[in-house]
């Protein structure tokens, strides 16, 4: 145990820190309210940017679970620093405490009574318990959000060898790649709830090291190792680790609150939703829902009344990356206005539409936002005047 003496600056701040504690709850509980659907709108603005699947809803939910927490704790940390605020007020009435022999009640009654802590007792047990409710927050909001840097280390690296390496015809080629990543993220969480069993076993700890050191930064576990340290040399393992199961229990719960499921957990077996036989609003500018962004491509309605459909293409860099994969550096141009022509022509080789399953059309595209969401994207407009009425497919 270190014996090192507390600096006077450091005892000034760990006794008036209630007050920082206060303000910033207040604060950041408001923002934190606000916080989910922006990071969910955050998030898809950038999976459109660079590919619509890596950010996957799965991504979504873990890091709303993440600020779920701290929510949670600052809550907590603000109900019991008001009662904290009002036992130091009372405190200060009544430096005493209880006067017992004005109560005059029976024995049996009056040792019930002596067991009730003083103001001053209940003071310093309430500050320890808020400053501990401050740090245990920040340590389940960090142990979640380490899980959506794992998750988008984990996508990104399936995507990149799977896609770029051309592997994406082989049956379960994500699970061969993603297979030994996913065995050594479960032996370090159990090394976590088990408070480092691994790491007391001797001949396994040399191997286990550069695992620790991996997920170590893969799940931020440098911002809050520090704090778990702390809870597990000073607290009985058992409340330690009853504690880290029932987090794990509710953060699963959370999750599969904040997943956008689709009838899965529903007693409904046989309404699964394809792109082939859905009707999807996110596809319809008057039907998304407000702040909602464009999937893959859009049109203006279901229906359509005149001749000429208008339709919206989102930009997306992995296709970037792929046509400028096709030529060499020296060959593309350096001018701005110049790139922006060659892309766009680039585009328009090599996408096609057709309708209802019939021949491929080109498409005269333009660089454009989109009205309602910002996002980058093309433009077209695709004569429909020889389509039939009712139904009709339409296909990129």
């Amino acid at each position: 145990m270190s014996t090192e003496k507390t600096p006077p600056w450091l005892q000034k701040v760990q006794e008036e820190s209630w007050q920082a504690e206060i303000l910033l709850s207040g604060i950041i509980l408001y923002s934190l309210f606000q916080l989910p659907d922006l990071a969910s709108n955050l998030i898809d603005k950038i999976s459109q940017v660079y590919y619509y699947q890596i950010a996957t809803e799965d991504f979504k939910a873990i890091l709303k679970t993440a600020i779920q927490w701290l929510i949670i704790g600052f809550i907590l940390h603000l109900f019991l620093r008001g009662i904290w605020i009002a036992f130091v007020g009372l405190s200060h009435i009544f430096p005493k405490g209880i006067d017992y022999e004005n109560l005059k009640f029976s024995k049996r009654f009056d040792r019930k009574i002596k067991t009730i802590q003083s103001p001053q007792q209940q003071v310093t047990k309430l500050e320890n318990i808020c400053s501990g409710i401050f740090s245990i927050s920040f340590f389940f909001f960090m142990v979640t959000a380490g899980l959506v840097l794992f998750n988008l280390v984990f996508n990104y690296w399936t995507f990149q060898l799977i896609y770029w390496a051309g592997l994406h015809e082989i049956p379960f080629i994500r699970w061969i790649i993603s297979g030994p990543l996913i065995v050594l993220m479960f032996i370090y969480f159990v090394d976590f709830l088990s408070l480092g069993f691994i790491k007391r076993i001797k001949f396994l700890a040399p191997v286990y090291y550069p695992v620790y050191v991996l997920f170590n930064w893969f799940t931020l576990a440098f911002l809050y190792r520090g704090i778990y340290y702390a809870f597990v040399s000073n607290f009985k393992k058992v409340y330690i680790i009853i504690a880290l199961l029932l987090f794990s229990f509710f953060s699963v719960i959370f999750f599969f609150n904040n997943f956008e499921f689709d009838n899965e957990l529903s007693r409904v077996k046989y309404f699964v939703i394809t792109y082939e036989n859905s009707y999807l609003n996110h596809h319809y500018d008057d039907l998304r829902k407000p702040g909602k962004l464009v999937k893959v491509l859009s049109i203006s309605s279901d229906q359509i009344k005149s001749n000429y459909l208008k339709l919206f293409i989102t930009y997306q860099l992995y296709l970037e990356e792929r046509i400028l994969e096709l030529h060499p550096k020296d060959s593309l141009p350096d001018k701005r206005g110049l790139r922006g022509d060659f892309i766009l022509d680039e585009f328009q080789k090599h996408s096609r539409v057709a309708f209802n399953d019939g021949p491929e059309l080109s498409m005269d595209l333009l660089l454009t936002w989109h009205p309602q969401t910002n996002q980058q994207g093309m433009v077209a407009w695709l004569d429909i005047s020889d389509l039939p009425n009712g139904r009709n497919k339409l296909t990129l």
